[in-house]
């Protein structure tokens, strides 16, 4: 996924914040289970890990997921950010996978 970050959404006027960083790759993992295809299901994260490797600056960011497990009702992920091809934050998270009511 790929994201667009303005000043915004910093501190320090060019520091984006930890807390965006971590929704970006929250919202990448998420989106692999999604896009995972067959019955309907989305994820509720229940527990997220992240490690910053190095600040990050406005501007674009791409977020990538996997997931790296999958049982019937839990899903492990992975996720890494970048910004221009520098490692900015990685990610671990245990996810249970859900059927939407309304779906």
């Amino acid at each position: 996924m790929r994201f667009q970050v303005t000043q915004e959404y910093c501190h320090s006027e060019i520091i984006v914040q930890g807390g965006i960083l971590t929704t970006m790759l929250d919202a990448a993992m998420a989106y692999v289970v999604v896009g995972m295809g067959g019955v309907k299901q989305t994820v509720a994260t229940l527990e997220l890990k992240m490690n910053f490797m190095a600040i990050g600056n406005p501007g674009e960011f791409v977020a990538l997921g996997k997931i790296t497990h999958q049982g019937r009702t839990t899903v492990f992920m992975e996720g890494e950010l970048y910004q221009r091809d520098h490692l900015i934050a990685t990610s671990s998270a245990t996810g249970k996978l859900v059927t939407p009511r309304h779906w």
